[in-house]
């Protein structure tokens, strides 16, 4: 829903401000085999695709914006097949927080999140989907910008699959988790709708990849925000920040 701005684990603590690149290509690599959706991330696919590092994304209400530096990291791949669109993201989480144990929820509000948004080239519409660590799943269509928030953009029969790993004690700040890890498939079927094309020679997608992290380890008020993108100052919802998405095959990748 639109709303103001409020990583093996990859090791990124307290990782400099580094400004993310603006509109970063995110390259979905095809493989032959389907990923099992399990949060484990052990497939070929992923050992071959690019993998892309999150920035921290600050709110213009921060008072330390100019100075602020990403305390947890997190990396994203992309991979599809003839079936499905693949996310798999590696997160450090020092304290691993998911408050609500169902789908369709505004998770945002009630722990770590991560969240991929789709928008086809040339179409009015897009998609908001979350994975959250204990492997809950929500979607939200779009039929445009200016129709965010409304009841009817929450929707149910996507079949999209979510699953998630943590590594550590989920809801227990008692202790220090090292992360958590995500694998989601996004339905190809669902996503032409509309005739939007997915495909190597198909025009080039918008996307944005974006994470709230709650922690009792931090200090920041709702949860620290990142994206593999230009910083979405002040929503989450405004393309022009957003990244593109291109499909390629093995052959194509670049070195």
């Amino acid at each position: 829903m639109q709303r103001t701005l409020l990583l093996p684990l990859i090791c990124l603590t307290a990782t400099p401000l580094i400004a993310a690149p603006a509109k970063t290509e995110h390259l979905a690599l095809y493989t032959g085999t389907p990923v099992k959706i399990d949060g484990k991330l052990d497939e070929p696919v992923w050992k071959q695709a690019k993998a892309y590092p999150m920035y921290l994304a600050v709110r213009p209400t921060d008072p330390d914006r100019d100075t602020a530096q990403l305390t947890e990291g997190a990396k994203v791949q992309l991979a599809w097949d003839d079936d499905y669109l693949y996310l798999a993201a590696e997160l450090d989480d020092s304290d691993v927080v998911a408050e609500v144990d169902e789908d369709n929820a505004h998770h945002y509000r009630s722990g770590d999140v991560l969240e991929l948004f789709l928008r086809p080239p040339g179409k009015r519409h897009y998609w908001e989907l979350y994975g959250v660590p204990n492997g809950r799943q929500t979607t939200f269509f779009y039929h445009s910008r200016g129709r965010t928030g409304l009841p009817g953009s929450l929707i149910t029969g996507m079949g999209m699959k979510v699953a998630a790993e943590v590594h550590g004690t989920l809801n227990d700040d008692s202790d220090k988790d090292k992360g958590w890890t995500l694998e989601m498939a996004v339905p190809r079927k669902a996503l032409a709708a509309g005739g939007a094309v997915i495909d190597v020679d198909a025009p080039a997608w918008q996307i944005l990849v974006s994470r709230y992290n709650y922690s009792v380890y931090h200090e920041v008020q709702g949860g620290e925000l990142s994206t593999t993108s230009e910083e979405p100052s002040p929503t989450f919802h405004d393309f022009k920040h957003w990244g593109t998405l291109r499909f390629i095959k093995p052959e194509n990748q670049p070195e």
